[in-house]
């Protein structure tokens, strides 16, 4: 008689509830949930664990366990499914980890936020008779859009609006109204037009909900506005100068859509499911591409800011190569820092700096000093480690490889003996950083000379991970006047560029083609300094998806002076 012995299969064990990105109030008790086989066995028992901390342990159909949170921040979920090999240990499988979201209800006047809700529906007042669409961001600002469906044609937009603790918003006589969980209601000019409708419910669209900003490309002074709502609804609003004109209809599962707006305007394109971009060309009043990206949502995403580098001109004195960059988390982190002068020329970048100097501040104390790297041997292993291009051991460039605490640093770069020209500085994070880690470097900024041409100010990066993250990035020039800098570029403008040269977005003036109240909640959130109202320094708030992205910063007309570029993370 043969026999055949198999091996014991192990468990197969999956989450199921909560749902990865789930967001969840402090003290509220949620049920996780987990879904547990085994082919050749019986499940003996079900382990829940919370941030690798074993919650609770479940030995029947079907695997449950009760958390209730009790403090904000990104937890990781995991279960542990044992069959019952008693007698020989059993065979154990975990699960693929999920990530929720624990914040304190925005009701509670702390740190907390509501989900971001979309709200459509109609208004009326005498004669006129219309439709309209709100969006609450995180229930402290809102922006509307409306338009008339009778009688003349009538737009209404609304941004910049705060969202008080009761729901109640207001600009002035122009519109007020009280947001709840179903629905929004209120009042518009002057209170002779009267307006509601129900939150909008999703319906399987793959198109993110949410508000959409951004501008006509090539006309910085236009503005455009998209409200998109989890039903699969559009609805959006192009001013540009004299011109305004608005409409709403539908995006496919594509994201394409086709609108015909009140004033006859024609605007096709799509809002993309895969990016959060919203690209579509005008027809009609000054015509023209639009391009536009998700601004509300994001704060939660596994990736993280990687491989930050800028590119400008090495002057002299106060108009060297300055970068800044923040160090998080609790522990001390690997970082590498290069400063390419000579090697650019081999990329083809003419007027390279030919010997680059390279210092490191924690403040004011100098931690780390460079000028020939010579070829050092841990250098060249941690650079092949995070993908840098390789160096010629002889190379004038400058390298520093150092441990760092966690705190603020700049990166210095100039040119020995007062050299000047073009120069690159790269910041690497040497560790491997895991999904939602605060263990890693964030917040890039680099002051530099924006000149023209291939002088101006970039900054590249690289956003990993696989979901969205959402980024502040500035293009500053007016602004570094009041902070002592002389020269200051007097009007910069800003834009962030795909790797196969899309224009993404772009920015003139921050207040134009952005929401300002966002702006500057994010400014806030990340710690950068405001910007005065009326400032012509450059904004975009956008969420990115995974991949390799540059903002440069330049001067309208060609201008020319010290310009600054930065890239945050916004939590």
């Amino acid at each position: 008689v043969s026999v055949t012995v198999l091996a014991n299969a192990p468990p197969v064990v999956s989450l199921t509830a909560p749902s990865s990105g789930s967001t969840i109030n402090v003290g509220s008790a949620v049920t996780i949930k987990a879904a547990a086989t085994d082919p050749d066995d019986l499940i003996d028992n079900v382990k829940f664990l919370v941030n690798g901390q074993i919650l609770s342990t479940s030995s029947a159909f079907p695997y449950t366990a009760t958390w209730t949170p009790t403090s904000e921040g990104i937890y990781t979920l995991t279960a542990i499914a044992k069959d019952s090999q008693g007698s020989v240990g059993g065979n154990q499988t975990s699960s693929s980890a999920i990530y929720v979201r624990v914040t304190a209800p925005a009701s509670a006047g702390g740190t907390g936020t509501a989900p971001d809700n979309v709200y459509a529906g109609t208004y009326a007042g005498g004669s006129e008779f219309g439709k309209f669409a709100v969006v609450s961001v995180a229930g402290k600002n809102a922006a509307f859009i409306a338009y008339s469906t009778t009688g003349a044609a009538k737009t209404y937009f609304y941004s910049n609006l705060a969202v008080d603790l009761s729901g109640s918003f207001s600009a002035g006589t122009a519109v007020s109204g009280r947001i709840n969980d179903t629905g929004v209601s209120g009042n518009m000019d002057g209170n002779r037009l009267t307006f509601i409708g129900p939150i909008t419910f999703g319906s399987g669209s793959k198109v993110p909900s949410g508000y959409y900003t951004g501008n006509i490309a090539n006309r910085p002074a236009s503005t455009v506005a998209a409200i998109v709502g989890g039903d699969g609804s559009i609805m959006v609003y192009v001013t540009d100068g004299s011109f305004s004109d608005a409409g709403s209809g539908a995006v496919d599962a594509a994201g394409n859509f086709s609108l015909t707006l009140v004033g006859g305007s024609k605007l096709v394109g799509k809002a993309d499911p895969a990016t959060g971009f919203l690209t579509a060309t005008l027809t009609g009043g000054p015509g023209g591409s639009v391009i536009a990206a998700l601004a509300s949502g994001g704060g939660f995403s596994d990736g993280s800011l990687r491989n930050l580098s800028s590119r400008g001109q090495v002057g002299t004195g106060s108009n060297i190569l300055i970068a800044g960059f923040v160090v998080g988390g609790t522990t001390s982190k690997q970082v590498l820092v290069r400063a390419i002068g000579p090697t650019l020329a081999n990329f083809g970048i003419t007027g390279a700096l030919t010997d680059s100097q390279l210092e490191i501040f924690k403040g004011t104390t100098r931690i780390a000093l460079n000028d020939n790297w010579a070829g050092n041997a841990a250098i060249v292993t941690a650079s092949a480690t995070v993908g840098a291009f390789p160096l010629a051991a002889n190379s004038l460039d400058a390298v520093v490889l150092a441990q760092l605490d966690p705190g603020a640093y700049t990166a210095q770069v100039s040119g020995t003996g007062g050299k000047t020209g073009v120069a690159l500085v790269e910041l690497y994070d040497v560790d491997t950083v895991s999904a939602f880690s605060p263990q890693k470097v964030i917040n890039v900024s680099t002051r530099g000379v924006v000149g023209t041409g291939e002088n101006i100010l970039i900054a590249g990066f690289v956003v990993n991970g696989s979901t969205s993250k959402k980024l502040l990035i500035r293009g500053i020039g007016p602004a570094l006047s009041p902070l002592g800098v002389t020269g200051a570029l007097s009007d910069p403008v800003l834009q962030i560029i795909r790797t196969d040269r899309t224009v993404v977005r772009e920015n003139d003036n921050w207040e134009t083609g952005n929401d300002a109240s966002l702006v500057a909640a994010a400014t806030t959130k990340v710690g950068a300094f405001p910007l005065a109202s009326g400032s012509k320094d450059a904004v975009i708030l956008i969420n990115l998806p995974p991949g390799t992205y540059s903002a440069t910063v330049g001067g309208v007309g060609g201008a020319t002076g010290v310009g600054m570029v930065e890239v945050y993370e916004v939590p």
